[in-house]
């Protein structure tokens, strides 16, 4: 999975995930960074992903990126598409989508 650097120790308490890439989505990332984060998301293989992001630049990535199901709020990536309640955790407003997927193992 891919993260923010700033929560990526949040990330590495889950049992459930194997294994994270930290990256600065906020520090104006170069072409070389985001040609980087592209072939490491090809590499992995990932099945599903989670866009809490409203910009164009991770929506590009995420759509070259052969992940078959992108689900999101906004953003033409999203191939399901998802509204946050408002007051809620984003995986409280999630909880309810049924997605069936092939679990990727990093290694």
């Amino acid at each position: 999975m891919v993260c923010p650097v700033a929560i990526a120790i949040v990330w590495s308490l889950l049992d459930s995930i194997k294994c994270y890439h930290p990256f600065e989505f906020e520090a104006s990332p170069a072409i070389a960074d985001w040609a980087n984060l592209l072939s490491y998301l090809r590499e992995m293989n990932f099945q599903i992903c989670l866009d809490f992001a409203s910009d164009c630049d991770i929506s590009l990535i995420l759509s070259i990126g052969n992940m078959p199901t992108r689900v999101g709020t906004e953003g033409f990536a999203a191939t399901i598409r998802s509204q946050i309640v408002t007051g809620a955790y984003i995986a409280q407003s999630w909880r309810d989508l049924e997605i069936s997927y092939s679990r990727s193992v990093c290694t």
